[in-house]
């Protein structure tokens, strides 16, 4: 009985070990994650987006890049691509993209993106994924605080016409 309840517990401890190899195997494994960095132009500032990407030892990046409109999103096949390069040392995780097509938006411009990386095994994987971050968008030179107002002020211009003093019921 002994001996059975010793092959039991090393049976057990070979299941722990082993899953514990597994955890960090698949930790290895895990996609890289892309968080976005960019600042919403503003007057006198770079036009530029900017992202960060943490990938596991496993993985080689092959490519980073974004793809970007203006006005509306159709979507990323639809949208321009702009390549995006390490932004400091070779091994840098962030990387920051120069939207050609963007370049000039006037005030008030929507501005719609999403970044994506391609990457492979480095023990000779030949296989390239794709992960991507989540599209982001913002209002070119216009924080939320001016919009806020804008919309304050049409409210405060509108509210007379739209309001009236002694509303007739016709029955």
């Amino acid at each position: 009985m002994r001996t059975i309840l010793i092959l039991m517990m090393l049976a057990m401890l070979a299941g722990v070990v082993t899953g514990c190899e597994f955890r960090r195997s698949a930790e290895r494994l895990r996609p890289p994650v892309i968080t976005d960095t960019s600042t919403p132009w503003r007057q006198g500032r770079m036009q530029v987006l900017t992202a960060r990407v943490d990938i596991s030892s496993a993985w080689e990046i092959v490519d980073v890049y974004v793809r970007h409109t203006r006005h509306f999103w159709p979507g990323p096949a639809a949208a321009h691509e702009s390549r995006a390069q390490r932004n400091g040392p070779v091994d840098s995780v962030n990387f920051l993209a120069v939207p050609d097509q963007a370049l000039g938006a006037p005030t008030a411009d929507h501005m719609f993106y999403q970044w994506f990386v391609d990457y492979r095994l480095k023990a000779g994987g030949n296989e390239i994924l794709t992960a991507h971050s989540q599209r982001q968008d913002f209002v070119v030179n216009c924080t939320q605080a001016d919009t806020d107002l804008t919309l304050r002020v049409l409210q405060d211009l509108a509210r007379p016409v739209l309001t009236t003093p002694n509303p007739v019921r016709d029955l």
